[in-house]
């Protein structure tokens, strides 16, 4: 897009793009993933007793043991309910518009003035 003359006045604010999106691309993928690991941690790790029942069973038969993971997965739902993922996708969309929609609209703001 920089080699394009017709986009010349954009220059400036495409070269600044091509500088930090891939920053900006690493702090969202950063902050999605935790929030992502530190909801479902909460909802799944309290279930010591299932995953002490997995790897006693794993050690002794996997195919066993796989099994007994697909039969908790309906366990598994009802934990992380409707409410968790609604809270988890708004934490995504927190990160996106801190990582991403405030930085390119402060760069707008700037290349105005």
């Amino acid at each position: 897009m920089r080699g394009d003359e017709k986009l010349s006045p954009a220059c400036d604010y495409l070269a600044e793009l091509a500088r930090n999106v891939a920053g900006w691309r690493e702090k969202f993928l950063t902050e999605a993933t935790s929030a992502g690991r530190d909801m479902f941690r909460a909802r799944l790790f309290v279930d010591d007793k299932l995953w002490d029942d997995c790897a006693d069973r794993w050690e002794l038969d996997q195919v066993f043991a796989m099994e007994l993971l697909k039969m908790s997965v309906t366990g598994v739902k009802t934990q992380i309910n409707r409410t968790c993922m609604t809270r988890l996708e708004r934490k995504v969309q927190q990160a996106w518009q801190e990582c991403f929609v405030q930085h390119l609209a402060k760069l707008c703001d700037e290349s105005a003035s």
